[in-house]
């Protein structure tokens, strides 16, 4: 046997539920503050929540191993787009 469900009911289920909606994620940028060359391991630390330091020094690990920091941040610093200026 079928059975149909009551339409107000089904609507007040609903209703009753919290809102758990989760905010969108900041989009990753490079740093217009803190920054050393073209603030890409401080716009990465943000975005991350590290402390710039441990970026830095994973992009110099990086660099030690064939080079591979060095292209990967001149990669991000072409296509990560700059922060926008404060107003």
């Amino acid at each position: 046997m079928i059975q149909i469900a009551d339409p107000a009911a089904a609507q007040t289920a609903e209703s009753d539920t919290p809102n758990t909606s989760v905010a969108p994620a900041p989009a990753m940028q490079r740093a217009r503050r803190g920054r050393l060359l073209l603030g890409v391991c401080a716009g990465t630390a943000a975005y991350v929540g590290w402390d710039v330091w441990y970026v830095r020094g994973l992009f110099v690990a990086l660099a030690c191993i064939a080079g591979l920091g060095v292209g990967v941040y001149l990669i991000a610093a072409v296509l990560l787009p700059l922060e926008p200026a404060p107003a």
